[in-house]
C-alpha cells in the first residue's frame, strides 16, 4: 500500500519505439504483456491494468524463496 494514498499500487513498464507514428510500443504488467498502437490504445491498456484484479503470486513467475518472502525483493 502507497502511504501517500492509501491505495494499493500496480507496476507497468511501458516500452515504446521512439521513432514510430502514431506512438507504439508494449506495456509489461503482472499480467502479462500486451502491445499497443496510438495513444488510445496505450490508455486503455493502462486503465485495464489499473482496474484489473492483482495475478496471483504463482503466475507472477516469482521463484520458490521469492514467494516464501512475500515477492520479489522483498529480502
Amino acid at each position: 500500500m502507497d502511504s501517500r494514498t492509501g491505495r494499493g499500487l500496480r507496476r507497468a513498464v511501458i516500452d515504446f519505439a521512439s521513432d514510430a507514428d502514431p506512438v507504439s510500443g508494449w506495456v509489461t504488467t503482472s499480467d502479462g504483456e500486451q502491445a499497443f498502437s496510438g495513444w488510445l490504445e496505450l490508455i486503455q491498456i493502462l486503465d485495464q491494468a489499473r482496474t484489473a484484479k492483482p495475478a496471483p503470486v504463482e503466475e507472477r513467475g516469482l521463484d520458490e524463496e521469492e514467494r516464501e518472502h512475500g515477492g520479489k525483493g522483498a529480502f
